[in-house]
């Protein structure tokens, strides 16, 4: 039986068809779809299906007239309002210190949440003085927050990673 790939790869201008379902199981991924499970299902790279996730999903048909014989789960099904609003944003910012226990600067986000995001921080070094300071989000809003670094008083300028993402509750 051929893979994914190939089938898609075999298919090329062949018809397609979208269908809706849910995850059924990860291991093996298995999704049902108006009430058949379907086995023979990739995922796009990136998104990690988890049970019970409404999913839309992309058959490949092999030739005119067929039904799909691979599948392609595209990603989960959500409501159109606050999708590309409440997506995951990320970051790298310098954070310069001179003489001081603590640092700080503030970061505006690209697209405004509907909620505050939850929001981490952290410094990828573990050189020098930084070996001993920390990270923080402080002042969380939907706009933006601020990053905050704390240690002994040093001197240096020091890349701190960011992420933020909707809040689950």
């Amino acid at each position: 039986m051929a893979g994914l790939a190939e089938a898609v790869q075999n298919a090329v201008g062949q018809p397609s068809s979208v269908r809706i379902g849910m995850v059924d199981s990860i291991a093996p991924l298995v999704v049902s779809a108006q009430g058949v499970p379907f086995e023979n299902v990739g995922v796009i790279d990136g998104y990690a299906p988890l049970v019970g996730d409404p999913v839309a999903l992309l058959g490949q048909c092999s030739e005119a007239g067929s039904d799909p014989a691979s599948w392609l789960l595209l990603g989960k099904v959500v409501p159109s309002e606050g999708v590309l609003q409440d997506a995951l944003q990320a970051g790298t910012s310098n954070i310069a210190v001179t003489a001081a226990t603590s640092g700080t600067l503030a970061i505006a986000f690209a697209r405004p949440y509907s909620t505050a995001p939850s929001v981490s921080a952290n410094i990828n070094s573990g050189a020098g003085a930084t070996a001993s300071w920390q990270s923080r989000a402080i002042n969380v809003s939907t706009t933006g927050f601020t990053l905050f670094i704390f240690g002994p008083s040093s001197t240096f300028t020091v890349p701190v990673q960011w992420q933020a993402q909707p809040r689950t509750q």
